[in-house]
């Protein structure tokens, strides 16, 4: 699977469009205290997973998996407690406009 990685000294959020399962490296370049986030939206024929890399945590060490549905848009928050330690804070899965 491909590697995305996320450059914190460019941008504190991250969108990829998911054409196939993928690797989240750790985070480049992140900021103390700063908070992240990963968008995912499921392209192609969806239920694509996210390999995560080894400095996300979380409480009980399982990121919850992503939105398996075409279109389905996701978003990861971490916070970065360290420089190589990023805490999950907030998972919204499939997230839609009000109606």
């Amino acid at each position: 699977a491909a590697t995305i990685t996320f450059d914190a000294s460019i941008s504190v959020n991250g969108s990829v469009i998911l054409t196939a399962s993928r690797i989240a490296a750790n985070f480049a370049n992140p900021v103390v205290g700063e908070d992240h986030t990963w968008r995912f939206v499921q392209g192609g024929s969806g239920s694509y997973v996210i390999t995560w890399g080894n400095q996300y945590k979380t409480s009980g060490g399982v990121i919850p998996p992503l939105s398996v549905t075409v279109g389905a848009v996701d978003l990861y928050t971490f916070k970065a407690i360290s420089a190589t330690e990023f805490v999950l804070t907030n998972v919204i899965h499939d997230y839609k406009a009000i109606v």
